[in-house]
């Protein structure tokens, strides 16, 4: 006799707006990465956030839970934030 299976919830949609931004953020920073590879590449997390795609729905995409991608655009935060000049 098969075993049945297990249920699980389905995924919850992205709203529209957030993923076309994501998806079209993704495609542009791919192509600015072609024509002058950066020394350091940017993150996915830090890719989606700049296009407006909040926490949840990035680590929905990702993968990943939602503390990490809260922990990535913290740290991208302090390494801009020792990159800018100080006030005078």
């Amino acid at each position: 006799m098969p075993r049945a299976r297990k249920a699980t919830a389905a995924p919850s949609a992205l709203p529209l707006d957030e993923a076309i931004a994501g998806v079209l953020a993704v495609l542009v920073a791919e192509r600015e990465d072609r024509l002058k590879p950066p020394a350091n590449p940017r993150k996915i997390e830090w890719i989606l956030s700049d296009a407006g795609v909040g926490t949840a729905a990035i680590a929905k995409l990702t993968g990943k839970n939602n503390g990490a991608v809260r922990m990535s655009l913290a740290r991208r935060g302090r390494k801009s934030a020792t990159k800018r000049p100080k006030a005078r």
